[in-house]
């Protein structure tokens, strides 16, 4: 029963969370306060798909007459049959409100897995839907990007559970749970043997990958970051290199390929511009730390860089910090965030921005608390020891 309680606790958050999110952004457009940017954009092109016309979008024509001319999202095609149900940008809100919300759920199991308490995994998943990133990302119009969150976590949760099944971890210091087990037997541990097998956990791992991947083109830089930390730093290069392969060659296909071939004058994403100062293509910008150094560091200290620094950890008790290896996971976008000639990007507790990095976010903030709490163990038995 002790063990349930913050079980039942995690399930009415949801449920709240879930019907505030829904009734929110359904009377916000009631109220006119969504636009063509940036829910237009996207319930066009799923009407015109759906009449047969592709993804068409008229509302940046300029740019090219498809939607993949300014991103590429193929998880369109999997939204396309549900929107036919019910044609109405609200069902674009509520399947939003939808993922982000049970992002709650995986982030759970691995804050679980790693700081072996049911309710410090409890008090994870409270801060992440208190967070202003997550309800600006939550409740800013539609954005493909934020169903990111839900895919990322459930795939790290799959792989970290093929993981654990061969007595390796996801997780860089995974002596926290051991020693809080120490403390308290009855601290949760997953079964080695259960009705699914490793390959199984692979498959269901590769899936949420590919489905993250599908979101926008930017999370292959993501999923190229956790194949670096596999191979880097937990030494699993039989996960690592795929994962950084695809997230490569997902890059160059969508930057170098896909967008090109469908903008109006060919050329590379509109939204190079923001990076101007930094190289004319995503491989000069991606590669502008090491050619132009002095570029990127004038932009870093910006007067704008640490309040937006700040708007992603401060809330989270600067436990992303602690949980630096995760937290760097989020590089690729929050280079994005800070690199970029537009201000607004800096603006997460007001845009949708902080999207694609919310997943590790929170897994620096698990790892961050993990660690803190691992110190804790540690001088809780020494002390324990010298009272001996």
């Amino acid at each position: 029963t002790h063990q349930a309680a913050p079980r039942v606790e995690l399930t009415i958050m949801i449920v709240t969370y879930l019907a505030f999110a829904i009734l929110y952004s359904n009377q916000r457009h009631l109220a006119f306060e969504t636009g063509a940017f940036d829910t237009g954009v996207n319930v066009q092109p799923l009407w015109n798909f759906l009449q047969g016309r592709g993804f068409a979008v008229s509302i940046i024509e300029d740019n090219g007459p498809l939607r993949w001319a300014t991103h590429v999202e193929p998880v369109l095609f999997l939204i396309a049959p549900l929107y036919a149900l019910w044609p109405d940008p609200r069902t674009l809100f509520w399947l939003q409100a939808s993922a982000i919300t049970l992002a709650a759920v995986p982030m759970y199991a691995l804050a679980r897995r790693r700081l072996g308490s049911e309710w410090s995994a409890f008090v994870v998943a409270l801060a992440y839907f208190l967070m202003p990133a997550t309800q600006s990302v939550m409740l800013f119009d539609f954005h493909a990007v934020a169903l990111a969150p839900l895919f990322l976590l459930t795939a790290v949760y799959f792989l970290d559970q093929a993981l654990v099944r061969q007595d390796i971890s996801f997780w860089l210091w995974p002596q926290v749970r051991l020693e809080a087990r120490k403390i308290n037997p009855q601290s949760p541990t997953p079964p080695r043997n259960g009705r699914f097998s490793t390959s199984t956990f692979y498959l269901l791992a590769a899936i949420f990958f590919l489905l993250a991947l599908s979101t926008k083109e930017d999370i292959s830089l993501h999923v190229f970051m956790i194949g670096l930390y596999l191979l880097l730093l937990r030494r699993r290069w039989q996960e690592g290199l795929p994962l950084i392969a695809v997230g490569l060659i997902w890059f160059y296909v969508t930057f170098q390929v896909i967008i090109p071939a469908f903008r109006t004058e060919g050329g590379h994403s509109i939204y190079a511009a923001w990076f101007e100062t930094l190289g004319n293509t995503p491989l000069e910008i991606a590669l502008s730390p090491f050619t132009a150094p002095e570029k990127v560091l004038g932009l870093v200290f910006r007067p704008d860089t640490i309040p937006a620094l700040l708007m992603i950890t401060m809330p989270l008790a600067f436990l992303p910090w602690v949980g630096l290896p995760l937290f760097a996971l989020a590089a690729p976008s929050l280079a994005f965030v800070i690199l970029s000639q537009n201000p607004t990007l800096r603006q997460m507790e007001t845009w949708h921005y902080a999207a694609p990095m919310l997943a590790f976010i929170m897994l620096g903030t698990i790892d961050g608390l993990g660690r803190l709490s691992n110190y804790a163990c540690l001088l809780y038995t020494s002390d324990a020891a010298d009272d001996n």
